[in-house]
């Protein structure tokens, strides 16, 4: 995701586009765990990212199928992230 800041979306789950076809998949940002090693309070927000999971993991299976952005549309409750403006294009370093 171009657009991305970990430290911004990190623990908000994303489904945005992806592949040839665009189906529309779920990415979770986070922290990675050796981060906090380097950075102890890191140590937190990895603990309260990571107890997410298993709530994203059961909205994704109540709606398979699922192709809009950042469902469910009950973001108050969920750890979806809200609709996020169109990314801006991301020139590429080698071409």
């Amino acid at each position: 995701i171009p657009s991305a800041r970990i430290s911004q979306d990190h623990g908000r789950a994303l489904r945005k586009p992806f592949g040839k076809e665009g189906q529309k998949i779920i990415f979770f940002p986070c922290y990675h765990p050796a981060a906090a090693l380097y950075n102890g309070g890191l140590k937190e927000t990895l603990t309260k990212d990571f107890k997410k999971i298993p709530k994203i993991l059961e909205i994704a299976r109540k709606n398979p199928d699922d192709q809009t952005e950042n469902t469910p549309t009950n973001f108050s409750t969920s750890p979806f992230s809200p609709q996020q403006p169109p990314s801006p294009v991301q020139g590429k370093l080698f071409e």
